[in-house]
């Protein structure tokens, strides 16, 4: 997967503000983790209300990386953190992860953003971040 990481994959990046990689995972593995994520009880892994929705149990699993869970592993694949790396030229660490739980075009409305603004309400003054998303299941436009 990191040889997929050539001098033109980082020039797209540095160009256009982000990267595809497809096939990131065996597709049997975000499957897997899929499925053990449905099989929780969402209302014991929910930590405060702020992390519900009217009806919706548990909307966003917080700091997923910071436990031993099937989503865990994936969140801190060590292959992913050298992928960052290469994209950001310095050695990258996890300072926040979450688990989007939301339906598709359900719950709160999330207009396109910059994460920095939050990253600095919690502390992190560095200008030199990166947001990676990892889709466990087909996402697209209905």
């Amino acid at each position: 997967m990191l040889s997929k990481i050539n001098n033109k994959a980082i020039e797209y990046f540095q160009n256009n503000g982000f990267f595809l990689l497809e096939g990131a995972f065996q597709r049997e593995n975000a499957e897997d983790t899929a499925h053990w994520l449905k099989s929780q009880d969402l209302e014991v892994l929910a930590k405060t209300w702020t992390e519900q929705e009217p009806l919706v149990p548990l909307a966003v699993y917080q700091n997923v990386h910071q436990n031993d869970s099937p989503i865990a592993k994936i969140a801190s694949d060590p292959e992913l953190l050298k992928i960052a790396s290469r994209f950001m030229g310095d050695e990258v660490y996890i300072w926040s992860s979450k688990v989007n739980l939301k339906a598709a075009w359900c719950g709160t409305a999330e207009y396109f953003h910059q994460d920095f603004v939050y990253w600095t309400e919690r502390g992190y003054k560095n200008m030199n971040l990166m947001s990676c998303m990892i889709f466990l299941e087909p996402h697209g436009i209905l």
